[in-house]
């Protein structure tokens, strides 16, 4: 999904105007129109306004992931795995053979760490 529907579907969800998305962001409810047909892009100040106010990341407002928002702690996963996973899935790499990667990876850890690196 592109910028401009995320925007327009996370203000509508809020019960929102234009106007009222255009006062929360301190600009004109014709930029906010901009944005949702595609005229105007947001700056990085903007989508960080965004991100805060509709308590989602920025990544999810571009489009790059359908994960609102990341969790945190302990159980948070990072970015850079959803960019593995994609990967694999893009070039066929089936689960099984992610598992395997993971496997080796695990072990190339231990090994490292078991010789003090």
């Amino acid at each position: 999904m592109a910028f401009k529907e995320i925007i327009k579907k996370l203000r509508v969800e809020k019960d929102l105007t234009q106007d009222e998305l255009a006062k929360v962001l301190n600009v004109k409810r014709s930029t906010v129109s901009g944005y949702e047909s595609g005229r105007n892009e947001p700056s990085y100040e903007i989508l960080q306004k965004l991100s805060d106010y509709f308590d989602v990341t920025v990544d999810f407002l571009l489009g790059k992931t359908e994960v609102k928002k990341a969790e945190t702690g302990k159980n948070a996963i990072s970015p850079a795995y959803f960019r593995l996973a994609k990967y694999a899935e893009e070039r066929g790499i089936s689960p099984e053979d992610v598992e395997d990667i993971i496997h080796l990876l695990e072990k190339a850890k231990k090994r490292d760490r078991d010789a003090g690196r």
